[in-house]
């Protein structure tokens, strides 16, 4: 679909490095640990878990168009049947 596709979270290269091998991944993961495009973004927030705090990103996935105008959010992604909504929305684009 030439749509190019980014993985980001706050894990340091090397980390993202293992993952993308474990997992067969074919697109880059950007490293944020500074979180500073995390928090520009809007998807490094407080959450909960056993009663414990802590800072986190949400699992979120961000359509960007080649303007760079957010066209589409999607907040607290569960996996199953996501990349199929994606594609789906993707498709419906022209650019």
């Amino acid at each position: 679909m030439g749509i190019q596709v980014y993985g980001l979270s706050p894990d340091d290269i090397d980390s993202h490095k293992a993952f993308a091998e474990k997992h067969g991944l074919n697109y880059p993961l950007l490293a944020d640990p500074e979180k500073k495009l995390l928090e520009a973004l809007g998807i490094w927030e407080e959450k909960e878990r056993e009663g414990k705090k802590y800072m986190g990103a949400t699992r979120t996935t961000v359509i960007i168009d080649p303007d760079g105008k957010m066209e589409k959010i999607w907040e607290n992604v569960q996996f199953q049947d996501h990349a199929e909504e994606v594609k789906g929305f993707c498709e419906s684009l022209i650019f």
